[in-house]
């Protein structure tokens, strides 16, 4: 009796056992065979596309879209930016890039350990396969003949000489050969590497450079001096001692330009003959404060100009220096004129010939705004041109 019952019981668990494998067998995908899924809708959910049309939903039998114009996902309102996301409003343009150098400070401070250290996995990650990894120019492709335009020492006068502003402008949309890394690199990633980038120089500097060496300034030193808002190295500059590593220096004694949209590049687009007595002005045209000389960045706006003259081989024209109210009306007369001066004379550092110039200082006598508030005399304060 007692073995009869283990018989059967035996006889039950194998068949349990045997239908279980059978039934785990038959829910195997295979072929064209999905499988048995349990709640298959969960497991597999319809995925759309963002902002295309979707595939209808079927409700009760009736065929609904998920939205009314057929789209899969609502389109973000204007002006919709990443969380965390600082827009960059300086243009790929020379005027954009100049307002960069003048106008960006560095967050990051090198001569502070763990900046350093993560700026350097930084920049040996993207950068020293090109520069080098003591920014030299022999990066791996360069050294191997891989790159048929090596880029620029780090330590040459040009490269040197340029601000932290102008180096994340270059970072962020390329410059010559360089691809833009914007979409490698975040915004703070670009910065570190480009304070890492001023302590190579800094370091470069203390042992190469003159006046460094003669008052034994520190790489430290050198790198406050040549980082901060509109700050670069030039040659003979002092180097304080650093006192606190602040990552700047006391500002330029001059204010910062602001560049405005150049009423050559209208020109440029609308591609019309200019008539006798019309008057453009030279927007971007900046001098020293109460002085003639023509700050660099004016170049730009002066360059577009000779170009301009080239273009039209028989355009003439007479360059206007005005001034506002303020001060003597005989110094002020003076000085516009002198103003003018060095716009002529820079055009004929360009190759415009002298018999298509004149120059002419009209001091505060033709106004092109009220001179009661500072806003007018900032309008008086302007260089043009007049078509002869």
């Amino acid at each position: 009796m007692k073995k009869a019952f283990v018989m059967r019981k035996n006889t039950l668990l194998t068949v349990v056992i045997t239908a279980g494998a059978l039934l785990l067998a038959g829910c195997r995908a295979g072929g064209d065979f999905t499988g048995r899924e349990y709640m298959p809708d969960m497991a597999h959910s319809q995925a759309y596309e963002y902002y295309t049309p979707s595939r209808p939903v079927m409700v009760d039998g009736q065929q609904i879209n998920l939205f009314a114009d057929g789209k899969s996902a609502r389109e973000p309102v204007k002006g919709t930016i990443p969380r965390g996301f600082m827009p960059y409003h300086f243009p790929d343009t020379p005027e954009g890039y100049e307002q960069a150098g003048l106008q960006l400070t560095n967050p990051y401070n090198a001569t502070k350990a763990a900046v350093l250290e993560d700026a350097k996995v930084l920049y040996n990650s993207n950068c020293a396969i090109c520069h080098g990894e003591k920014g030299d120019a022999k990066g791996y492709i360069v050294t191997n003949g891989k790159y048929p335009a090596p880029p620029p020492s780090y330590f040459e006068d040009r490269v040197l000489t340029l601000s932290e502003g102008k180096m994340f402008h270059s970072v962020h949309y390329g410059k010559n050969m360089m691809g833009s890394y914007a979409g490698q690199l975040n915004k703070d990633e670009r910065w570190k590497i480009i304070a890492y980038v001023k302590q190579l120089q800094a370091t470069y500097l203390a042992s190469n450079d003159s006046v460094a060496k003669s008052t034994n300034a520190t790489a430290d030193d050198i790198y406050n001096a040549i980082t901060g808002v509109n700050k670069f190295y030039t040659k003979g500059m002092s180097f304080p001692k650093t006192v606190a590593a602040t990552g700047s220096t006391d500002g330029a004694a001059e204010p910062p330009v602001v560049f405005v949209e150049s009423e050559l590049d209208k020109l440029a687009k609308e591609r019309r003959e200019l008539k006798a007595g019309e008057v453009i002005k030279l927007n971007n045209v900046f001098f020293a404060t109460g002085k003639f000389d023509l700050r660099k960045e004016s170049a730009i706006e002066l360059d577009k100009l000779a170009e301009l003259m080239k273009s039209k081989p028989t355009l003439k024209i007479e360059i206007d220096g005005h001034t506002d109210n303020q001060g003597d009306a005989k110094s002020n007369l003076t000085l516009s004129d002198n103003r003018a001066k060095a716009v002529y004379d820079y055009l004929l550092a360009k190759g415009i010939e002298k018999a298509r110039l004149a120059y002419k200082g009209y001091g505060a006598t033709k106004p092109a705004a009220d001179n009661a508030t500072e806003e007018g005399r900032a309008k008086n304060r302007r260089t043009e041109f007049k078509v002869l």
